[in-house]
Order: C-alpha cells, then sequence, then structure tokens
C-alpha cells in the first residue's frame, strides 16, 4: 500500500493532482472552522461544550460528526454540501414525474449539463433556506438547550443579512471546490468532501469516548472500538477487490466470413453538408466532404475483403428533444412525417448491414417527403 503512494507520487501528473486535491481539502477545512461574521465565538464555545456534555449530548455529537464541527460553530461553511446532496435527490426524483427533466437525462451529455445547472440553482435557494433556519435559532437562543448566552453581537437587520448571505455564500463555494476536485483532482469532489467533514472528527471522537470511562477501562474500549473500525475497514477493501475467476466454455469460436462471405459492415453517418456546401458552413461542409471522401477510399480498400462499407447522408431534422425545443416550427411537421424517425433510420442502418455483397449500397440519402432538396 505504501509503496503504491510512493509510485502515485512520483507520477508528476498523479502528484499534482493529488497535490491540488489536498489543497482544496485544506480550503475546506479553514472555512469550516472560520466563524461568519457577527458571531460570538466566545460564546459559540462555551454554549457547544455545554450542549456536547448535557442530556442531548449524543443529538449535538452526532451534528458535530456530520458537519465536521462547522455547523455547531456558526462557521463560513457551517451549511457544508448538504444543501447540494438535497437538491441532487429532489432533482432526481423529480426527473421520474417531469417529463421535460426525464427527456433531458436521456440526451446524454448535454442533457446531464442542464440538470446539473438546476441542482445549482436549487442549491443556493436550500442554501437560503437553512441559513435562515439556523440564524434564527441562534438569534432567538434555541440553537444550544439550556444556554442563554448571545451567540451573536448584533441582532439588526443588517448584520443578520450578511450572516445569510455569508453561509449562502459558502455553500457555493463549497459546491464549487468539489467541481474543481471532480474535473482536476482524485475521485468525486462531493464524495471526498463528505469524507473530509466526517474524517476530521474522528480523532475527538475516538479520544471522547476513552474519557468516557476512567482508568484502564477508557484504555480499553478505546483499543476495542479502533481494532473493530480498523476490520471492518480491512473487511470492506478486501470485498470490494475480491475476485473470483469462473472458467468460461465457448462452444464454438467463428473467425472469417459469414454465410454469405460478409465480414462485416463500417457506416458513416454524414449530413447535408456531405453533398453541398452552405453559406456560413464553409467548416462544417469541409469536414462532411472529409468523411465522405474517407468512406469511399475505405469502400474502395475493404470492399474487396467482404467488408460493406457505406456512407449515409441525414437530410432533414431528427425527433430529438434538442430540435423539439429550438425549432418548434420544424417540429410540428412531426404529424405530418416531416421530421426524421429514429427508429425508422435504425432500420435503414439495419438494412444495409444485412444487404447481399451481390447488391451493395455504398451511398444512402435519407430525408423526409417534404425535405427540399
Amino acid at each position: 500500500m505504501l509503496s503504491a503512494f510512493a509510485n502515485a507520487l512520483r507520477t508528476p501528473d498523479l502528484r499534482k493532482k493529488i497535490l491540488f486535491t489536498l489543497a482544496i481539502l485544506a480550503i475546506f477545512r479553514l472555512g469550516s472552522v472560520t466563524p461568519t461574521p457577527n458571531v460570538n465565538i466566545v460564546a459559540v464555545n462555551q454554549c457547544r461544550a455545554q450542549a456536547t456534555s448535557g442530556d442531548a449530548a449524543g443529538l449535538y455529537q452526532m451534528i458535530q460528526l456530520f458537519s465536521g464541527g462547522a455547523l455547531l460553530q456558526l462557521a463560513i461553511f457551517a451549511l457544508g454540501i448538504m444543501p447540494y446532496i438535497t437538491a441532487s435527490i429532489i432533482l432526481q426524483l423529480l426527473t421520474v414525474v417531469i417529463p421535460r427533466l426525464e427527456a433531458l437525462k436521456k440526451e446524454g451529455a448535454s442533457g446531464t449539463a442542464k440538470i446539473t445547472q438546476y441542482t445549482r440553482y436549487l442549491t443556493l435557494v436550500l442554501a437560503v433556506l437553512n441559513s435562515t433556519a439556523f440564524v434564527t435559532l441562534a438569534i432567538n437562543g434555541q440553537l444550544f438547550q439550556g444556554c442563554s448566552l448571545d451567540l451573536v453581537y448584533d441582532k439588526g437587520v443588517f448584520p443578520i443579512l450578511t450572516m445569510i448571505l455569508t453561509m449562502t455564500a459558502g455553500t457555493g463555494l463549497i459546491m464549487w471546490l468539489g467541481e474543481l476536485i471532480t474535473d482536476r483532482g482524485v475521485g468525486n469532489g462531493m464524495s471526498v468532501m463528505i469524507f473530509t467533514q466526517i474524517a476530521a472528527q474522528f480523532p475527538a471522537s475516538l479520544w471522547g469516548i476513552k474519557e468516557s470511562r476512567e482508568g484502564a477501562a477508557g484504555w480499553f474500549v478505546f483499543s476495542l472500538v479502533l481494532v473493530i473500525g480498523l476490520a471492518v475497514m480491512a473487511g470492506v477493501i478486501f470485498m470490494e477487490q475480491a475476485q473470483r475467476r469462473i472458467p468460461v466454455q465457448y462452444a464454438k469460436r467463428m473467425v472469417g466470413r459469414d454465410a454469405d462471405g460478409h465480414r462485416g459492415t463500417i457506416l458513416f453517418t454524414g449530413a447535408t453538408a456531405s453533398l453541398r456546401g452552405s453559406a456560413n458552413f464553409a467548416a462544417f461542409a469541409g469536414a462532411k466532404h472529409a468523411l465522405r471522401a474517407l468512406a469511399q477510399s475505405m469502400a474502395r480498400e475493404l470492399g474487396p475483403r467482404g467488408i460493406h462499407v457505406a456512407h449515409v447522408v441525414i437530410d432533414g431534422a431528427i425527433d430529438t428533444a434538442f430540435i423539439r425545443d429550438n425549432f418548434p416550427q420544424r417540429y410540428a411537421l412531426k404529424d405530418l412525417d416531416g421530421v426524421l424517425n429514429p427508429d425508422h433510420i435504425a432500420d435503414q442502418y439495419w438494412m444495409l448491414h444485412r444487404q447481399p455483397r451481390d447488391a451493395w449500397t455504398h451511398e444512402l440519402d435519407l430525408r423526409p417527403w417534404m425535405e427540399k432538396f
């Protein structure tokens, strides 16, 4: 394990990603211990110490653990990534009941990007609501049970708005830091930050277990919990990395041609620009002309070997969410068969693949019946 970590540090690109991730996590932890403006940190520390040792100690310790200690300190990153997780869950549930979101999910990368954007907006809305609730509890003295100290210096409108906006901005910053880790660091940014929040409280929690019992009993329980935790981690890693080798027997392996000598099919998809150029489409037309030439060259080279190479020109709008949302007038022709049906396009591709080699089609132009030439 240590050798693998050392080898990772020797690789420049991987070392850069690891150091970048550690730097982002350091910023994240700094924001988790930096108090929000207008917070009386001395009073907060006294109330937190009293609450974590009182009757509701279990609840406050749990909040302390999963928030990384930031929430009960009223820190800049007090809300953590919980608003983002909640927004993600809400959007995932809504994709089942809202057709628009379901269509975006099926569009692939572009649809996922839009859903991610909606998740960010919803995260900020939830952050405003959560921060307002926590600041209100702090002002009214209800954040810590049994503590009557003033947790804020000024209860005016402007200082309270500043606290709410600071916590909301902190959530937005956390969301951005998580995406930076995902794009330029190691692992999924949000998952890494969740782990960091919990792991930051491990030492204090373990030591609290030892302090809960006096003498040798405290050390025994501390050691027992530590051993059980390490055993669980080892078991999880073992099961995650485990492999079961199952021999596979193949009844028959075919090499070469099928019954009619057909050895495969290569299909290229072109567009109207493959046949003629248009104004403001010079780059696109040049690329499509090159694709058509490539298909012709490959057909002449691979055809004698039994490989069918064909070039399909798609000349018309296809029935997709993009056409529906951006070209509604064009999409309105769908009921008149004026828009290409993806299933019908697939049927033509399958027909090309199943063609006998004595009547191969090299170029096929697919267009709705009302499309202009």
